[in-house]
């Protein structure tokens, strides 16, 4: 691990209730709920005037109920054929960062940042 590295690991909880109440609806109701696991990783950067990190992201998600005509949240990821709530998802993005005196270049995934939670620090 280089220095200034942090790592992180967060559970979060997830239950969604939809109830369709249209006559048209093709389904009654949409309840899911499940655990997922974001863990991040951020290096610092290696020593000189060019520095290198590399940070991580890994998301697992744990379906803890789901089924029975219920799901079609949008919540879990679907089987593509038979078009019910996957059991557990993972995905992994790595990003490869370079910075030179101020400037810093991302290469790689980054997740979604919403504008409200954003902080521009100096």
């Amino acid at each position: 691990m280089l220095e200034d590295s942090t790592a992180s690991l967060e559970l979060r909880n997830f239950y969604m209730n939809r109830d369709f109440r249209q006559s048209t609806a093709t389904q009654a109701k949409a309840q899911e709920w499940a655990q997922g696991f974001p863990m991040r990783y951020q290096s610092g950067f290696s020593d000189g005037a060019l520095g290198f990190g590399l940070d991580g992201l890994g998301l697992l998600g744990l379906k803890l109920d789901s089924g029975g005509g219920r799901s079609g949240t949008q919540m879990l990821k679907q089987d593509r054929e038979t078009r019910r709530a996957q059991d557990e998802y993972a995905e992994l993005g790595l990003t490869v960062k370079m910075r030179l005196s101020h400037s810093l270049v991302r290469l790689g995934p980054r997740p979604a940042t919403s504008a409200m939670t954003w902080t521009i620090t100096d």
